[in-house]
Parts: structure tokens; sequence; C-alpha cells
């Protein structure tokens, strides 16, 4: 009976938070709380600004105490308040799918909502055979036939990513779609994709990234904690290759001709645990502060729990023009041994980050070298 009680307590305040208009990002977010793994990422480019959220987890994630997925009782009651969670934001969507099979002992659940689309009232959807290939557009329709971008990254290839996985599915809800939710469930595993685009009105007066007032408060912060500092530069050619198992992070198409990068920068390590969280919280929210107030800029935001990154384009005009790409990138990590180690750099040409960049001091054409203790 407890277990009842508490399940519909949580499926209620599922629901109040919808109707008192909480937030889908907000609500998602807030399942990293109850174990689920929470990555997010957030961008500004030149006619668009986004937001995914991507949600993943397992049943031992997600189980309430003393709850077992048994023959009476497989899906967990998370996993139940979630579908009723979505349940209220498709009466407020444009178009919804629901599947919900609970057939010889294997349950599957699927969510498709597109929540806003196109036309005068956002409430035009396009069917897969009329949206045809989503980066194929002309200046007069780009937003409505694609989500125009600036360069490439890692926000616009998860988007080709998920786009190819939907291919031939039964998600039409997708297609042609401003924002949008997909929920899957299968036998304790599940997974939440959550992208939102809407118009940059700022894209008139669109100029590159400019991180100076991120740098004054982390130049402050590490002098103030008495961090230790690091000297680094990596530099990967393109016939170095591209093997992802030895890349931290890396891009590939940021600009023509060339996949060579070039980074210099400093590595900071602070290594009290309490001053570690202290300056994470400030470096985070002053991040966050800048994709809030800076809509003008060329910049992806991505955070996951303890880590966050913020990098981009310092100069519009001369990517798109001459196809010199500099940019800059900040990596904040919160490690398992309760340091804070901070990344930045100045980029010339393609990111390109070694594995173990919390130990590299120099990284040139595949040669490491490491900080010493």
């Amino acid at each position: 009976m407890k277990g009842i009680i508490a399940f519909l307590v949580l499926v209620l305040a599922n629901l109040t938070a919808w109707a008192q208009g909480g937030g889908l990002c907000g609500y998602l977010e807030g399942l990293a709380q109850k174990g689920a793994r929470v990555s997010v990422a957030r961008i500004t480019e030149k006619g668009r600004l986004g937001r995914r959220v991507y949600v993943r987890f397992e049943d031992k994630d997600v189980l309430m105490a003393g709850e077992r997925l048994d023959a009476g009782h497989r899906v967990p009651q998370l996993v139940d308040s979630i579908c009723m969670y979505l349940e209220g934001v498709a009466m407020h969507s444009v178009e919804a799918y629901r599947c919900n099979k609970h057939v010889m002992g294997k349950d599957t659940i699927a969510y498709s909502l597109s929540i806003k689309a196109y036309g005068e009232n956002e409430d035009c959807v396009l069917e897969q055979e009329e949206y045809g290939d989503f980066y194929n557009y002309t200046m007069d329709d780009y937003f409505e036939r694609c989500h125009y971008c600036t360069y490439d990254n890692s926000y616009r290839r998860f988007e080709n990513e998920l786009l190819n996985t939907l291919k031939g599915k039964n998600r039409r809800a997708y297609y042609g779609a401003k924002e949008f939710v997909i929920f899957d469930y299968v036998n304790g595993r599940g997974n939440i994709i959550y992208m939102e685009n809407k118009e940059n009105e700022f894209y008139k007066s669109y100029f590159g990234f400019h991180i100076d007032a991120f740098d004054e408060l982390l130049d402050g912060l590490m002098t103030e904690a008495k961090a230790k500092k690091h000297s680094v530069e990596y530099v990967h050619g393109e016939a170095d290759g591209m093997d992802k198992s030895k890349a931290y992070y890396l891009t590939d198409g940021l600009y023509y001709g060339s996949n060579d990068s070039h980074s210099k920068g400093t590595l900071y390590v602070v290594e009290s645990p309490e001053e570690a969280k202290r300056i994470y919280g400030q470096l985070f929210r002053k991040a966050e502060n800048h994709m809030d107030n800076e809509l003008g800029q060329c910049c992806v935001m991505e955070y996951s729990g303890r880590y966050f990154s913020l990098c981009g384009i310092k100069n519009i005009t001369k990517l798109t023009v001459n196809n010199v790409a500099l940019s800059s990138y900040v990596v904040a990590d919160m490690g398992n041994d309760g340091r804070l180690y901070v990344l930045r750099l100045e980029v010339e040409g393609e990111y390109w980050i070694p594995k173990d960049w919390k130990r590299v001091k120099n990284y040139v054409h595949g040669r490491e070298k490491i900080i010493k203790n």
C-alpha cells in the first residue's frame, strides 16, 4: 500500500509540475536526482538557438527503495511516472504517438511527441517524404527545411546521428518539429531524447565567441584557490589519423581543406575537494549565464553531472570567407579523486584533445609528455 501511495504522490507531483509550467527541460534534468544519467547541450548559432537533453537509465538506476522488477510489476514506478508526465505533455502537443505493449513477458513503451512545429501557429508538422533531406535547404525557407548553422559541431552531429537512427521507423512526429521528445523503454532499459530549436533573433548582428568575462572569473578563482597551473600544447595533423579511442574530444569538418589541430593553453588543478566543488559551481553558473545572455555569439555548451564544456568560433568571417578556424575552448571536470580539472585552450583548426588530458602536458603528432607531480 505504501508503494502505491508513493507512486501516486510521484505522479501527482509530475502532473502538477507540468500544469504549473515547470518545464520539460527542468523535469528531465531532475531525473538525474532519481538515478538516471542525464547529459545536456545548448547551442547558439546564426539563425537558431537549440537545446538537447539526453537521458539514459537501467532498472537498477531508477528503482525505488524496496522495489523489484518481477512478474507482478515489471515496469518501475519511475517509468510509469514518466509515461504519466508525457501524457500531460501530449495534451499540449501538435502531434503525439504512443505505444505501450506488455506481451509474452516483454515490456515495450515508446513515445514520440511533436510539441511545436512550423506554420503561423506552430502547428504544421511536415511528412517525412515532404521533408526530404534534413539539411537540404533554400535561403527562403532555411529554418523550416533545416536548422541553419554556421559550422559543424557536436550538437549538429548528434542531430545527424539521431536522424539516421530514425530512418525507416515510426517516428513521423520528429520530422518537421521545432520541439520534440522521444521516449523508449524495453525491459528495464530506457532513454529519452528532447530537442528544441527556435529562431535566433540576433542573427542579423551575429558575431564570434568571446570568453573574456569567463576568463576573468577563472583567473581570479584559480589564483584564490592556489591551483596548480600547467602550460599545455596539443598538435594533431590529418596524417595522424582520426582514432577516436585516443581522443577525449575531436571534430571533423569544422572548416574545409584540412583536419589539422593546434591547441595551446593552461591546465588548472584544484586539489581541495571543498574548494573544487565551490569553484566548479561558480564556473558552471558563469557558462550557463553566457548561453542565456550572449545570444549573438557562436558557441556550444555541454554538461552532465560533474562536467561541463564551453566552446565557440572566435571569428565567423574568417571561418566562412577564408576557412580559418580560430576557437576558444574550456572544459571543467570534477574528478573521482575529488580534484577539479579545468582545461582552457585557444585552438587553431579542428578540435583535438588527447584522451588523458588531465595528465598530458604535450601531445605532438602522437608523442606524449606526461605532467610530473
